[in-house]
């Protein structure tokens, strides 16, 4: 990228090419894995793949919009959370020496105040919301029950036989549906998708194709 100046919001947009390069890799690679998990039997355990695609999908769609501004904020997000991590050595172990020196610096960051307006795009329904993807925050929000320790996330390992009032106990789940090829495909179309609108020569219009042809399976 040819740079008008040095200033922080022009290394901002560098910043936003790079995110959005490594999210799309992210998703895809993702996929991938969550495609062997499901092809050896392990689809409901790729549930924490499933949600991560779908999340790094939706935040996407707003790097590629807001580019620096969304940068910057993520630099802030990510301060903050280095930040806890600081706090909790406290009571946990601690980093020392040149590895102490690089999270002071990367907690000390500095962005630009007028960018601030995109914390809130930080949160995934925010994101949805302003994007038009509630489909893919839904999804989101389904492998998310089942990906935290929650009652959802027990419940493939046992059935209750509310009658008998007995329980049978199962170490591989009896689930007959397997979505995770179809989820990784639509989220990973959306994806690319997005990646396309920030690099227009990406695909050639193979993705129009693939959409077409989604929409014939799915009719």
């Amino acid at each position: 990228m040819a740079l008008p100046d040095g200033s922080r919001a022009s290394r901002a947009q560098v910043d936003a090419v790079n995110i959005t390069w490594g999210w799309t890799a992210r998703i895809v690679r993702t996929g991938e894995a969550a495609l062997l998990l499901s092809d050896h039997g392990f689809h409901v355990e790729a549930s924490p793949l499933l949600r991560c695609m779908l999340e790094h999908a939706i935040a996407l769609r707003w790097v590629v919009d807001k580019r620096g501004s969304a940068a910057q904020a993520l630099l802030r997000d990510r301060a903050n959370g280095y930040s806890r991590f600081q706090a909790a050595q406290h009571s946990g172990w601690r980093l020392e020496g040149e590895a102490a020196e690089l999270l002071e610096r990367a907690i000390a960051v500095e962005t630009d105040d007028d960018t601030r307006i995109e914390d809130r795009h930080l949160a995934t329904l925010h994101r949805a919301q302003t994007y038009g993807l509630m489909n893919l925050y839904q999804a989101w929000l389904i492998e998310t029950w089942s990906t935290h320790a929650t009652f959802v996330s027990a419940e493939p390992y046992f059935n209750v036989d509310d009658d008998a009032a007995k329980a049978r106990l199962r170490r591989v789940p009896e689930w007959e549906v397997n979505s995770v090829p179809g989820g990784v495909a639509i989220t990973l179309h959306s994806a690319l998708a997005c990646y396309e609108s920030m690099v227009p020569e990406a695909f050639a219009g193979r993705l129009e194709d693939a959409a077409n042809e989604f929409e014939r399976i799915m009719t």
